[in-house]
């Protein structure tokens, strides 16, 4: 049986020791899944060509026993990397915490020059639903960037399989986040 190898692609402005990416890092390579966690570049200012370039030259092969999990605009990240890939790749599954098509509550003039690219920029959501057999996502109804419900639909076009928390927030504090091992398991991931 061929390695499963899951990507764990983090926020704006984050690492990979933010949040629940070390436990849910370590938790998968307790499971026997290579994970890799990387710091993404110039994560002040995320650029779709610079971040999507770099996971592009990160993951070798895609298929089947790929998965991806992102943060915020890690999401984003995954998504327009997964529509890029060649015709009849398919990767296992990717998993969106905190994900977004729309922001609001911006608190600069920067901040929404750098959202712009990533918020006008189309997502295809056919290419992107070609390359991957399932997708999940945790979306808190308090996200403090606002948008849940419009983003939840997308999702939902998208035909991902929605959860759904209470005052989460961002999902950017919280050391564990045990939803995500219920996907996995849902999604045969891990047992």
């Amino acid at each position: 049986m061929a390695e499963k190898r899951a990507y764990i692609v983090h926020g704006w402005g984050g690492s990979p020791q933010d949040a629940w990416i070390p436990w849910l890092k370590k938790t998968l390579e307790s499971k026997g899944i290579l994970v890799s966690a990387p710091q993404m570049p110039d994560e002040e200012h995320p650029r779709i060509d610079l971040w999507v370039g770099f996971l592009d030259g990160m993951v070798i092969e895609p298929d089947e026993n790929t998965f991806f999990i992102g943060h915020s605009i890690g999401c984003q990240t995954i998504m327009r990397y997964i529509q890029i890939l060649p015709e009849g790749v398919k990767i296992g599954a990717a998993l969106f915490v905190a994900g977004w098509f729309n922001l609001e509550h911006l608190s600069s003039a920067d901040e929404e020059r750098i959202a712009r690219p990533w918020l006008t920029q189309p997502i295809h959501d056919e290419k992107f639903q070609s390359h991957v057999k399932k997708t999940a996502a945790v979306i808190s109804e308090n996200d403090p960037f606002g948008c849940s419900k419009e983003n939840i639909e997308r999702f939902k076009k998208l035909g991902t399989k929605i959860t759904t928390i209470k005052n989460g927030g961002h999902l950017d504090s919280q050391k564990e986040l045990p939803e995500l091992l219920t996907i996995f398991t849902e999604m045969g991931i891990i047992i």
